[in-house]
């Protein structure tokens, strides 16, 4: 079993998917895979169907209760069931929720329309700008308890603080459980950590003195928990998502649910063979008849996050601020010089040649946010 490291010295904790300390997790039981070895598409599709239909309908309890959804294949599939079971219970559509910033191209949208007008939930276009975005970008340090992913999570934060009802649907979990994410499409192994794997770009602007072993740790952590790209996935990427949501939405007093984070669900996809594993393949086959097949084979997109150049230049003010004071604990830690040179990089050419930070979003400033969050994360953690 992994033992999870928090983020503070000599607290561990139970790592992810495991139910007691000294049990392995529990997806990986020996039976479920021998089983799922033999099993067809056909009986896969169907088994992961009821899965889906069980974790959904056992939470529709209250008519106090929305969903999120983006019109990609995880939250359509999810509310469209949901929608469904909750006009059956309470005769009256399910209310959803989309998001969309000030002043940035909104691709989902059209998608969106398209899954409403099928499924006919009550549906409303949530929209913030920069203002939102900085305002809670320390909130949400709050409520993690440490940095986290910058814009990416007070976005989040921001969105929920507009919806009425206390409780929401919400798609997270699919792409771990069934294979959404391009690293996962792939069988070679590899040497790092996908998601974060130039370790160059997250330390170039550090002191030397301070980027003493960051490489050699990262290193020896992948190479001691490394067992197939999806174990990885689910070991180190959907918790921190997962976490993200859960924390994020208690501290905006709402509660998230997450059916395709469910155990029995996540326990029989893990162990099916690794091709109904490539692109969600599985999962699209099981939804099939749930929704039209355009809405069911889009291509994925990840989360969406700002474009407006006004977030990238008020984050560049405030980290230039911090490095122009003399009682800023992160400055103890940066290259003054390098530091400079990264804030630099604002127009959008010079942009696309930086690689992701972490994962698919957070690119140059989600970093810059990132390094905000970490000094108000050292000033207020004392």
């Amino acid at each position: 079993m992994k033992k999870q490291k928090f983020n503070y010295e000599e607290i561990f904790g139970i790592g992810p998917m495991v139910t007691r300390i000294g049990a392995k997790e529990y997806y990986l039981n020996s039976d479920n895979h021998l089983k799922a070895e033999y099993t067809t598409e056909k009986e896969a599709s169907e088994h992961i169907r009821q899965l889906i239909n069980e974790s959904v309908y056992s939470e529709i309890l209250t008519e106090n209760i929305c969903s999120l959804l983006s019109g990609g294949l995880d939250s359509s599939v999810l509310t469209a069931i949901a929608a469904k079971d909750y006009y059956k219970k309470f005769g009256k559509p399910l209310k959803t929720y989309s998001f969309q910033y000030e002043n940035s191209e909104n691709i989902d949208r059209p998608w969106v329309e398209k899954v409403i007008s099928y499924i006919e939930t009550e549906h409303t276009f949530l929209e913030i700008g920069t203002d939102e975005l900085i305002n809670n970008l320390f909130k949400v340090v709050d409520a993690r308890g440490y940095p986290g992913m910058a814009d990416i999570d007070s976005s989040l934060l921001s969105f929920l603080s507009l919806i009425k009802e206390d409780t929401f649907f919400t798609g997270e979990g699919a792409d771990e459980v069934f294979g959404g994410y391009w690293w996962m499409q792939k069988d070679e192994v590899f040497e790092n950590f996908p998601w974060s794997s130039d370790i160059e770009t997250r330390t170039w602007f550090l002191k030397d003195s301070f980027k003493l072993g960051i490489e050699k740790f990262v290193n020896n952590t992948f190479k001691e928990t490394y067992t197939n790209n999806h174990k990885l996935t689910i070991d180190w990427f959907m918790p921190v998502l997962v976490d993200r949501t859960e924390k994020i939405s208690s501290f905006a007093n709402k509660t998230p649910l997450m059916p395709y984070a469910n155990e029995a669900l996540l326990s029989y996809v893990y162990n099916l063979r690794s091709s109904f594993k490539k692109d969600k393949y599985i999962l699209r086959k099981a939804a099939n008849g749930v929704l039209p097949e355009e809405i069911l084979y889009r291509k994925k997109f990840p989360y969406p996050k700002t474009y407006n150049k006004s977030y990238t230049n008020r984050v560049t003010e405030m980290m230039f601020d911090v490095l122009n004071s003399t009682h800023e604990p992160i400055n103890e830690y940066l290259d003054r010089e390098k530091t400079i040179q990264l804030l630099k990089r604002k127009d959008e050419i010079e942009e696309a040649k930086i690689k992701p930070f972490f994962g698919q979003l957070m690119a140059h400033p989600q970093q810059i946010g990132y390094l905000l969050q970490v000094n108000y994360w050292l000033k207020t953690m004392n």
